[in-house]
């Protein structure tokens, strides 16, 4: 996910940070995922085009792009980036997520990890594209998966490691 712009329809596509994606329903979803791992192995999951949810190499949520925000983990909380046009320099408002709104994305997001495990063990998914193409990549995105812990801990700030 782009610091500046939303993220757009062709994930798989596009997502080229993301070294090893699949693009997936689930039997009891319309919801189009995208799972990927970053070359560090951190995990991406895109839940169509929004929510996003990116973690850090310690499987901690360090950015997120939900309901039209930008957020951002800083000192362990979730904080909304709103960008602001000083002149000719474009800078980002730094805003506390609050407390209700906080629960809400994060129970949301373990409604998803939840389905996206269940499905994959169960072999309950369509695979819509991967790439790369000729490679396993559901059992490491699984793996990565697994290791996201509930509840989901927010990481101190937002890079990968």
């Amino acid at each position: 996910m782009a610091t500046d712009e939303r993220p757009s329809g062709d994930v798989l596509g596009e997502a080229t940070a993301l070294v090893q994606r699949v693009a997936l329903r689930t039997a009891s979803s319309e919801t189009q995922y995208v799972l990927g791992l970053r070359r560090e192995g951190c995990l991406s999951i895109y839940c169509d085009v929004e929510p996003v949810y990116q973690f850090n190499s310690h499987h901690q949520l360090r950015r997120v792009f939900w309901m039209g925000q930008r957020l951002t983990a800083q000192s362990g909380e979730l904080v909304t980036l709103t960008k602001q046009h000083l002149g000719r320099k474009v800078d980002f408002a730094h805003n506390l997520l609050p407390s209700e709104k906080r629960v809400e994305l994060l129970t949301e997001l373990e409604g998803h990890l939840h389905e996206l495990r269940r499905a994959i063990d169960f072999h309950q998914i369509e695979i819509m594209g991967q790439i790369p193409v000729n490679e396993e990549v559901i059992t490491p995105i699984r793996a990565q998966l697994g290791q996201v812990k509930a509840p989901v801990e927010i990481a101190e700030a937002p890079h990968v490691r």
